[in-house]
């Protein structure tokens, strides 16, 4: 099932690179913090999270990150999962909020499943792309 969401709406919120599974505490995963907006500007970094925003469209999914958010998120020690890097790998399934899933557009709970994902480096933020069935 493909979902798309609203033109130009982009969902900004936080989230701790840490595995849900270790409490979101250690080692890389995605954890999400209720915090959003869709506001264009980018959020101040909340107390240990890193501001990102999402973007639903046909059957994507994309994470953007800043370069300079991840430098100052936890003094950069979670940028090396990021930089010069082609993929991510997520040893975890999360699932987003719903109401993370409903600001996106999708009418069901996304899923980003464990796996390999592909992170591209344009205009100084890092791209992920999940894909979903």
């Amino acid at each position: 099932m493909a979902f798309t969401s609203p033109v130009g709406v982009w969902v900004k919120l936080t989230i701790i690179f840490h595995r849900p599974k270790l409490q979101c505490l250690r080692e890389f995963g995605l954890c999400f913090n209720i915090n959003f907006g869709t506001e264009k500007e980018d959020p101040v970094i909340g107390e240990g999270g890193c501001p990102i925003s999402m973007q639903l469209d046909k059957g994507q999914l994309q994470l953007r990150v800043t370069h300079s958010a991840l430098k100052n998120y936890e003094s950069g020690n979670t940028l090396q999962y990021f930089q010069e890097k082609s993929s991510i790998t997520l040893e975890d399934d999360t699932e987003l909020p719903e109401s993370l899933s409903r600001e996106l557009g999708a009418s069901i709970p996304i899923v980003i499943k464990a796996g390999n994902y592909p992170v591209q480096f344009q205009d100084d933020a890092y791209i992920i792309t999940f894909q979903f069935q």
